[in-house]
């Protein structure tokens, strides 16, 4: 049942018209916005904190799509590429490294194109006084990381910078 629901996830992303996204798209093109819906992986344990995450992106224009769990996660990073990617570490079952690790020896096999802006979201995350990402040491395979607690702020400024595909830069996200 899950890889059946996750195939339907992706399929329906794809088509671009599942859970209101043809009504968010249509927002964006009323606002301005010629571009086609980004879409957001977001992979969080924690039912309250993928909520807010889910609400922020759309109120932002993106289409999100919500799993709880590494394995699940895996599987939809497999099925296509993304626009952007918060990857909780902390999750049951594969963590969230465990799940890069397997995902980009999968791509370096499977695809011509690396995924980016893929972020670890941690709680033990430090980022420096100066936010350079020189001073952190990231986990092999993200792109960046974003510190627990996150705030609103951080993570719109993570959209924004994801949709327009500039560095992610600041206290809170370090980007490779």
């Amino acid at each position: 049942y899950v890889t059946t629901r996750l195939d339907s996830i992706a399929g329906d992303i794809k088509e671009d018209d599942t859970n209101g996204a043809k009504q968010q798209k249509t927002k964006a093109n009323e606002a301005g916005s010629d571009q086609a819906m980004k879409v957001c992986l977001i992979v969080e344990e924690g039912n309250a904190i993928s909520a807010v995450a889910e609400k922020v992106a759309e109120e932002n224009g993106w289409k999100s799509i919500v799993v709880h769990n590494g394995e699940s996660a895996l599987r939809l990073l497999q099925m296509r590429n993304w626009d952007a990617v918060l990857l909780d570490d902390e999750l049951p079952g594969l963590t969230g490294c465990m799940v890069m690790e397997h995902f980009r020896e999968w791509e370096s096999k499977n695809r011509v194109n690396r995924q980016k802006n893929v972020y670890q979201v941690n709680s033990s995350f430090i980022p420096s006084h100066l936010g350079t990402s020189s001073s952190v040491q990231l986990p092999s395979g993200f792109d960046g990381a974003i510190g627990k607690p996150v705030s609103l702020k951080v993570f719109r400024q993570f959209l924004q910078k994801s949709a327009d595909g500039a560095s992610c830069m600041s206290h809170d996200i370090v980007r490779r």
